[in-house]
């Protein structure tokens, strides 16, 4: 209740007014935050109201499912990453994670799912085709992309490679290797210089020495030859760490790409009614080239991935990443959600003498006021949903934070635990107890009553 003195003396000032109750409710103190979706990740806002987010929901203004998020080290955009992942295998969907940095190792045990690590990775493209006159433009593609990484191949070299695969296919099927490719047109050679030119002959030999690398006695030929592919149709959730490549650039563009090409085939042999999501972490490593084929694969499968439930998320060091590559701004530009977590401040101050327009002036200076996750407890992030957006906190359990967290001293102790034998849960409860702030935590949670 007001003092009596202190409403005797508003009345008499004039702030104490009778009113119709339409103009009291529009004069009241009251903010309301969007609460954005009705279920999903609980992300409050920064003035400290229920929020959540599912990336799937349809109710938002987006035109896809796709997101794109940049944060520095420090930014808690691992532990973001993570918990759309875990949400979506939550609801029974599948998970398909490239990443370098063992990011989600531990989220990968504790959920129950397939670690690949990328040395013991093996492919065939010509493996698990039933319909060569649906595939062969594809496989075509992949083996652009083997040859020359930067997308240095013309019409006439795709052309030949098309050729190789459609007339090899009938004798070899899905036994057919990347030799066979090189076997026809050599073979082809001379026959191809007497009908066109010996100019388009001599492009026989740039594929051949292009691919070369990549068949069973090249030094790749072991990633791309075998005769049971690692990626089966059954996983659910898998990851697959790229770190030991990360020095072999070509390799690793060609490896990304045939996982892509297998993440898609899973989004389009699945149900419709089945969330399928692909994360790219450290994108800026893995989404480095200038390979025409590469953006067009990207912009064609993030734009009808919606039509199959499918989600592609993408995870970079800074937002000026985007920019890297033509790869790298199409999954950008066409990912409708963008996650803009902490960001290093000589690169955020660069990025805006560079597209000044990219936020509105409030959320510049906000995003350089984020914390880190370390020192706050919590991630925050600006959340932009088309021509919307939001500032958020993102606030776990203790366990979940022990299982996403990538922090030095964290990844550490869970890796010397695993060797050592014991159960990824109770080492998680033992990282709990080592914290006093999620120990107390854990003690209140275990002593409320249900």
């Amino acid at each position: 209740m007001v003092n009596k003195k202190l409403r005797a003396d508003c009345r008499k000032t004039g702030g104490i007014q009778r009113s119709e109750s339409f103009h009291a409710v529009n004069l009241m103190p009251v903010i309301g935050d969007n609460k954005l979706c009705a279920s999903g990740i609980l992300i409050p806002s920064y003035r400290n109201q229920v929020a959540f987010i599912d990336v799937f929901d349809e109710i938002l203004p987006n035109t896809n499912f796709n997101w794109f998020m940049s944060g520095t080290s420090g930014a808690g955009k691992s532990v973001l990453a993570n918990s759309i992942a875990r949400s979506v295998l939550d609801k029974g969907g599948t998970v398909a994670v490239q990443d370098i940095g063992d990011s989600y190792k531990a989220a990968c045990s504790s959920l129950g799912g397939t670690y690949i690590n990328g040395e013991s990775l093996r492919f065939n493209p010509f493996a698990n085709v039933t319909d060569i006159t649906l595939a062969a433009e594809r496989i075509r593609d992949q083996l652009c992309i083997l040859a020359s990484p930067n997308g240095l191949l013309d019409e006439v070299h795709e052309s030949l490679i098309l050729e190789a695969i459609t007339e090899s296919w009938p004798q070899y099927q899905q036994d057919m290797r990347i030799d066979h490719v090189i076997e026809y047109l050599k073979k082809q050679q001379a026959a191809i210089t007497r009908e066109h030119s010996s100019l388009i002959g001599g492009r026989i030999d740039e594929i051949t020495t292009l691919l070369g690398k990549y068949s069973t006695t090249g030094i790749y030929g072991k990633f791309f030859n075998s005769s049971e592919p690692t990626l089966k149709p059954d996983l659910q959730f898998v990851v697959t760490e790229l770190g030991d490549l990360r020095k072999q650039q070509d390799l690793l563009s060609a490896i990304l790409f045939t996982i892509m090409i297998w993440n898609e085939n899973m989004m389009y042999t699945t149900p419709r009614s089945m969330r399928k999501m692909n994360i790219i972490d450290e994108g800026w490593k893995l989404l480095g080239g200038s390979s025409t084929k590469i953006k067009d694969f990207i912009e064609e499968g993030y734009r009808t991935a919606r039509r199959h439930n499918g989600s592609y998320g993408t995870v970079t060091q800074a937002i000026r990443d985007k920019n890297l590559s033509t790869a790298a701004l199409a999954a950008y530009d066409n990912s409708s959600f963008k996650f803009t977590c902490m960001q290093d401040a000589k690169s955020f101050t660069t990025f805006q003498k560079e597209e000044p327009h990219a936020f509105s002036e409030l959320e510049w200076e906000m995003i350089r006021k984020f914390p880190p996750a370390k020192k706050a407890r919590y991630s925050s992030f600006l959340l932009s949903v088309g021509e919307f957006s939001s500032f958020h906190r993102l606030i776990l359990d203790p366990l979940s934070d022990g299982l996403f967290s990538s922090k030095g001293e964290d990844f550490t102790y869970r890796e010397k635990r695993l060797r050592e034998g014991a159960d990824i849960k109770d080492i998680l409860f033992e990282m709990a107890d080592n914290d006093a702030h999620k120990r107390d935590i854990i003690h209140m949670l275990r002593e409320m009553q249900l």
